[in-house]
């Protein structure tokens, strides 16, 4: 083999200056196969519920699903059955739709939120649906989250209930509970929790709810008195959103790296979705006509897409994606011939979506269902 010369021998230095150029290569080259939902759009998968016979490619009943993980795995609740009006949450993973059961014989539950170790959060209920207790879901066993302890610190009343909205990698648990700071002269105050290492802490001492953490502790949620309405709690403290530069904000999610999503009140009385992000509110606007109202419910955890729902210029609901600086109608993107996605409420970095679908298909059994949206792959 004939020798080099000194010239085009691959020093260190070289070396790392070929590394750091192919390093700026792939940075700034758009990967072949990375799934642009704006452009490709969505494959619909109608989850199943508890009692749909084999032959029906629809459920007879309906469902909802409420939270995902970095895996897929889904959670939500499902009707029993065809005559049944009680609910069950569920497990959706790999295909197969697992029933969560309910605490100490309660007739409903249901699944708000789900980690990626697979550890489900949400509440169960009596028949009213007010008297709820949250619970945490491991390993195949529900545990309630109050160790059997009242939700509402006298004995109930109708309006007493505590129930989990979310839990991140950590395993702390956020959600709203009664306390009762009156004695037995009245029931309960809601108020934003956190429980974590088995301790409950009460974030305010006020009417409050929690609605999300995120993986570095931070909490979202509204707060009565508050003059934006929303709270961000982090650091042990905590902070009104309005003093951030979210006036008026009404929080859902909170995203790794603390960008916040929800719903905001303008000036004329409209309520538009916002991103806030470095102590600056984006309104995301609608989807358009004379119906001016959406809400953003919820932003994946790295920060990059954002759904949830709004009017149309017909008046329904529809839910819609926003990335890339804009804000699109989901049923744009998988087409008229299965039905209407008419609520959604999380996102995963895959960019996986779910929530409700309307099926309207006459060949496919009508009615309402959880649904998984996935971008399609070029």
């Amino acid at each position: 083999m004939q020798g080099r010369s000194q010239s085009e021998v691959a020093t260190p230095a070289r070396v790392g200056l070929w590394i750091a150029l192919l390093l700026l290569i792939c940075a700034v080259t758009p990967v072949a196969n990375a799934a642009n939902p704006l452009k490709s759009g969505y494959d619909v998968t109608i989850l199943p519920d508890f009692n749909a016979p084999a032959d029906l490619p629809v459920p007879p009943q309906g469902s909802a699903a409420f939270g995902m993980n970095n895996s897929g795995d889904v959670v939500g609740w499902s009707y029993y059955s065809r005559t049944d009006p009680s609910i069950s949450a569920f497990l959706y993973r790999n295909g197969q739709l697992t029933r969560l059961g309910q605490l100490n014989g309660r007739q409903n539950s249901w699944a708000n939120a789900i980690n990626d170790n697979g550890i489900v959060v949400g509440a169960s209920s009596g028949p009213s649906f007010s008297q709820q207790y949250p619970f945490v879901w491991q390993v195949a066993v529900m545990s309630d989250l109050l160790g059997g302890i009242p939700a509402c610190q006298v004995p109930f009343s109708f309006n007493c209930w505590a129930t989990a909205a979310d839990i991140n990698a950590g395993g702390d648990i956020v959600g709203t509970r009664m306390l009762n700071p009156d004695g037995a002269s009245g029931c309960c105050t809601e108020t934003a929790y956190l429980y974590s290492d088995g301790t409950f802490t009460d974030l305010s001492d006020s009417k409050s709810a929690a609605t999300a953490i995120n993986d570095r502790g931070e909490i979202v949620g509204s707060r009565e008195g508050s003059p934006g309405g929303g709270f961000l709690y982090r650091h042990g403290q905590m902070n009104d959103l309005a003093a951030l530069g979210c006036s008026g904000c009404a929080p859902n999610d909170i995203s790794r790296n603390g960008k916040v999503v929800g719903t905001a009140s303008l000036s004329n009385g409209d309520s538009h979705a916002f991103l806030w992000a470095k102590r600056v509110m984006r309104d995301l606007g609608t989807l358009g006509g004379s119906f001016t109202s959406s809400a953003a419910t919820a932003v994946n955890p790295k920060g990059t897409t954002v759904v949830g729902n709004a009017r149309t210029a017909g008046g329904d609901t529809h839910g819609w994606v926003y990335a890339h600086g804009e804000m699109v109608d989901l049923n744009a993107l998988i087409g008229p011939s299965i039905g209407t996605v008419v609520d959604v409420q999380d996102v995963n970095d895959s960019g996986q979506i779910v929530g409700q679908i309307a099926v309207t298909n006459p060949d496919l059994r009508r009615g309402t269902f959880a649904v998984l949206l996935t971008p399609r792959r070029h």
